[in-house]
């Protein structure tokens, strides 16, 4: 009753304190989370697969996604992947 009331506005705010225990827990369990070396590293290794991603989420909320534009974003991704490889 009078404890459920009580709750009821946090419930609204209930995605962003999952998000933030998860980030805590995430923080105590892997001490590498915590380090910036590792955030830096981590977006050398992911920053094209990221970019594209940006890049085509509009289009996909919009629903103007089809097999050309699904096509093209995987050629774009095998070809940075290659010269990425090859030129560091």
């Amino acid at each position: 009753g009078a404890l459920m009331l009580r709750l009821l506005p946090l419930v609204r705010f209930a995605p962003w304190l999952v998000t933030l225990a998860l980030l805590l827990a995430t923080l105590l369990t892997v001490p590498a989370f915590g380090r910036p070396a590792y955030w830096l590293q981590l977006g050398q290794q992911h920053f094209a697969m990221a970019a594209l991603a940006l890049a085509l989420t509009p289009i996909i909320i919009t629903g103007g996604i089809d097999l050309s534009v699904g096509s093209t974003s995987v050629l774009v991704s095998v070809v940075i992947g290659a010269l990425w490889q090859r030129l560091g």
